[in-house]
């Protein structure tokens, strides 16, 4: 909600997707995160702010190397 506040503060509306691709170190650390084609928001404001606010997660702690696809799907209406 803390993204699309302004938007909706601005008399605005979005509809869409956001997705995204995380690369989660071992120690749980977002190490990157990475903007998918299959995004459909064009709002670039929004789409950051979601990527700055997963870059700040923090998963558990793993001791072995795991490769899990990811897919984070926000719907805005």
């Amino acid at each position: 909600m803390r993204c699309y506040a302004p938007i909706i503060k601005e008399g605005g509306t979005l509809q869409g997707k956001v997705v995204l691709q995380l690369d989660v170190n071992r120690t749980g650390g977002v190490r990157s995160v990475k903007k998918l084609p299959a995004t459909t928001i064009e709002d670039a404001g929004l789409v950051s702010c979601v990527m700055a606010t997963i870059k700040g997660w923090s998963f558990p702690k793993n001791t072995a190397v795991l490769e899990v696809p990811l897919q984070i799907r926000q719907v805005i209406k």
